[in-house]
């Protein structure tokens, strides 16, 4: 298993490399721009909870590069996760410039208007979402929420504390916070337009905007640490995410105050409540992308010599903690 799953990703970066000689299947694709999903995902009949919108005094680049001003070390509160939600993915402005791209005379018109957020995006597809698994340490009731990127709210899915699962699922990073946020990948917001290529531009994007979190956090002054080794399958379940069509990519603990007892994992399949609203009449899976993501997730072979064995509580392509999950096998799901 492993070697077939290192063999699909190996012949997947092969042809994105050499897609400029040879074109990517599948080949004479069209772009069908009046079905394409839409750009924020959301979840119409869940409860929605405002987030706060003022953005907090924040210190230039300058300052925080130089120590000049330092930000405060209060830890994470509702404002500051509004706050990096919004100025990372959140709709902070309207594109409209003047410049040699054909689509210009459309963009004045409002139907046809183009919104940016403070995250690069390949094509502005945006295609990371959003989820906040609340734990009981927090300022919001416990459970699992969806950041909608245009309103600017969180949509709750699930009502309870549903922490221990996501811990259970981190495995050897079981301590590593009271709350959760999750940044899913939802292919079809990429893939409808750069089909089998779409793999590649997602995970360029999940970079962004983690790097975003990276300059963010410390002006906010809050930690940011990211969780990139686990089974996302757990994850999509609670979710009640199709892992091909949708999954988890990276998880970030968020720990808004200490003491909080933290539940184990729920043993039931629990699985969030409400439906997502699709615009798309027609929602295409790409074989390849489907073929290279279960590759990248799957699960490996242990290690059959010691000399093989990673140093323990290291993963070789992060130097981030990534043990082994159990006596039966590894997790492959390291991304950067």
């Amino acid at each position: 298993m492993q070697q077939e799953a290192v063999e699909v990703v190996r012949e997947y970066t092969e042809a994105v490399f050499r897609r400029a000689r040879t074109p990517m299947e599948p080949l004479n694709y069209e772009v069908d721009w009046v079905d394409q999903p839409s750009r924020h995902k959301s979840y119409p009949d869940a409860p929605r909870l405002p987030l706060p919108v003022a953005v907090p005094e924040l210190p230039t680049l300058r300052d925080l590069h130089t120590g000049a001003h330092p930000p405060p070390t209060s830890g994470w509160s509702l404002t500051s996760l509004a706050a990096l939600l919004r100025l990372s993915y959140g709709v902070l402005d309207r594109r409209l410039a003047v410049n040699w791209n054909q689509d210009v005379a459309k963009r004045a018109h409002f139907e046809h208007a183009v919104w940016g957020r403070g995250t690069a995006s390949g094509g502005g597809m945006y295609p990371v979402e959003l989820y906040l698994v609340a734990g009981a340490d927090g300022p919001l009731l416990p459970g699992v929420y969806h950041y909608h990127t245009g309103a600017h709210v969180l949509e709750r899915l699930l009502a309870g504390d549903l922490t221990g699962s996501v811990r259970a699922a981190l495995d050897a990073d079981a301590d590593a916070g009271g709350s959760y946020l999750l940044a899913s990948i939802r292919f079809w917001k990429n893939s409808f337009k750069y089909n089998s290529f779409c793999y590649h531009v997602v995970t360029q994007d999940l970079g962004a905007l983690l790097g975003s979190w990276d300059l963010l956090a410390p002006a906010l002054g809050v930690p940011v640490r990211r969780l990139l080794c686990f089974d996302p399958a757990p994850l999509d379940r609670l979710l009640d995410l199709d892992g091909d069509a949708e999954s988890v990519f990276a998880v970030v603990p968020v720990d808004f105050g200490a003491g909080a007892a933290r539940p184990a994992a729920v043993e039931a399949e629990v699985r969030a409540r409400y439906p997502a609203f699709e615009r798309s009449r027609r929602v295409r899976e790409f074989p390849t992308v489907t073929a290279v993501h279960r590759a990248a997730a799957a699960r490996t072979a242990p290690p059959r010599t010691p000399s093989a064995t990673p140093r323990p509580g290291t993963c070789p392509a992060h130097r981030s903690p990534c043990p082994p999950r159990s006596s039966t096998g590894w997790t492959v799901h390291c991304r950067r």
